[in-house]
């Protein structure tokens, strides 16, 4: 007899009016506050709000998050060039 493999797929759509706090981003993406800070100084990242405390992430900022961690953890050097 052959058996047969499930394999099960946990996901949550995000749209883009979702919105998220530094907090709940890094949590979110398992990500340390730094590289999120980074990412906004640099530009990849565009949170609304002044200051860290204050920041507010749209759904894009998830994904963005997650492939720079991804990126890092996989030891790629990340360069942002701005024009």
């Amino acid at each position: 007899m052959k058996q047969s493999t499930l394999s099960v797929l946990q996901c949550q759509v995000v749209e883009e009016e979702v919105e998220l706090s530094l907090v709940e981003l890094c949590r979110a993406c398992d990500a340390e506050a730094d590289l999120v800070t980074q990412l906004v100084a640099h530009g990849v990242l565009e949170p609304r709000g002044a200051a860290p405390q204050a920041w507010v992430f749209v759904g894009a900022s998830l994904q963005r998050t997650r492939l720079a961690v991804r990126l890092v953890r996989l030891g790629v050097v990340i360069i942002i060039a701005r024009q």
